[in-house]
Formats: structure tokens, sequence, C-alpha cells
């Protein structure tokens, strides 16, 4: 599948395509042929704040599935995702004092991780339901894209210290690739493709409360800046967050 065209003023982190290469090398796919094709280089890769155009990610990946034969690429990159892969955010989530506030700090701060990907959390019940939307159209068409970004969101969920994460089901809303061993592998749970929504995660609710810890000055800096940002139209990096988090509790 190619991504379709997406406006050029639209950039995300390179971090968003961290782990490419260990992952291109482990499928025996040469990456430099379809870097110079979407316009991108190693050397922009390798410092994961360095802004690169969406379009040429997107086109990346799709590229490398078809080109290497792996339908389950974005979810090899998933995998080998790590918490410390993004950078800051990763000091704060570990510190809050359950996966509702995880979850919650993450939705109230998409503008600062990027601003291409929706997150709604959804309470029915005993269950609740994350669901992930690829706000970007071109993204959004991306089997690839929709994959990664729901497999990284499922490995920070399992990786977060004291969190029992154990999901019900994962939902997708393309059709199933023919070999789904790698998806069964890494989420463990039932799978739905042809979904209505475009990735979805089910748990029990009651996981969403497993922690007693509280970091409440951690959760208050995020709230200040998500206001600030939503105030103005100056972009906040999350390291900035941090080095003015103590600022902050003097206000």
């Amino acid at each position: 599948m190619r991504a379709a065209a997406v406006p050029a003023r639209r950039h995300i982190r390179a971090a968003a395509l961290a782990h490419y290469f260990e992952v291109a090398e482990a499928v025996g796919l040469n990456p430099q042929p379809l870097l110079r094709r979407v316009g991108l280089s190693r050397r922009m890769l390798v410092d994961p704040e360095q802004r690169i155009p969406l379009a040429a990610a997107l086109q990346l990946l799709e590229a490398s599935a078809e080109a290497s034969g792996c339908a389950d690429f974005g979810l090899r990159m998933a995998e080998a995702r790590r918490l410390s892969d993004l950078g800051a955010l990763s000091l704060l989530l570990t510190h809050l004092s359950s996966l509702r506030a995880v979850l919650q700090t993450l939705i109230h701060s998409r503008q600062l991780v990027g601003g291409t990907l929706a997150l709604a959390l959804v309470e029915s019940g005993k269950s609740t339901v994350i669901r992930e939307e690829l706000v970007e159209p071109a993204a959004a068409r991306s089997r690839q894209a929709t994959e990664l970004a729901l497999g990284v969101l499922f490995r920070l969920c399992a990786t977060l210290p004291g969190q029992r994460w154990n999901p019900q089901s994962v939902n997708f809303r393309h059709a199933a690739p023919a070999d789904i061993q790698r998806h069964r592998h890494l989420f463990h749970c039932r799978l739905k493709f042809g979904s209505e929504f475009e990735a979805q995660l089910q748990f029990l609710r009651r996981q969403c409360t497993c922690r007693e810890t509280i970091a409440e000055l951690l959760e208050h800096s995020v709230e200040y800046k998500c206001e600030r940002l939503e105030q103005d139209d100056r972009k906040f990096e999350l390291d900035d967050l941090f080095k003015n988090q103590w600022e902050v509790d003097k206000l």
C-alpha cells in the first residue's frame, strides 16, 4: 500500500522511525535506495529530535514492507521499541499513579508528542477501550503506520513498571494479512481485523487502577504545559517541559 500525499508542512520527529535500520537489516533489506527515493538519509534519522516530513516517513514504511516482503514490518519496529525511546516523556510515565493516568497523559499531551496521533479512552461496564486514530488522512491509510503506532502503544503499556497488562482484544480497521503470527506473538490476545475503528485495545477496567505511587508534581506540570499550548501557537518540546517543571511548581 502506498501512502497518499501529505502536505509538506507536516513534520514529525525522527524518533517515529526508531530502530528502522536494525529491523531493515534483520529482514535483509538495503535501506539506502529506499531512503533516497523518499528524500531521507541515514544522517537525518540518527538524531531522534530531527524533524522529518511525515510523507517521507509513511512512504519509507510502506516501501520497506513491500521491498522486504514483510507485511508486518511496522510491527517488527514496534517490537524493537523501548520505553526510553520516548525520551523525557518516559520519565514522567513511569512515575504516574495508574495506567489510566498514563493514558490520560498521552491523550492530553498529544500535541506535545507530535500531533499526528489521537487517543481516546472509553470506559463501559467492566471494560476499557483505547481507541487510536492517525489524524492525517495519509497516515490513516498506511497499514504500516497504523500497526506501528498501536504496537508501540501496546509495548508501552506492557513495559511500564508495576502494571498488570492483559488486554482482551486488539482491533484493526484494515484487512488481515496473509500471515498473522507476529500479531499473535506481540499482542497475545484476540485479534480482529476489518473493525469499525482504525485501531483499538480493549482490556478489563480494573487494570486502570493498579499502582499506588502518585507523582503529582509531574502530572501538574504536563497539565500546565498543555493549557499553555492551547492558549497560543508556540510549540513546547518535551525536554523543555522537564527542564521547567520546578519553575511551574513556583507559579
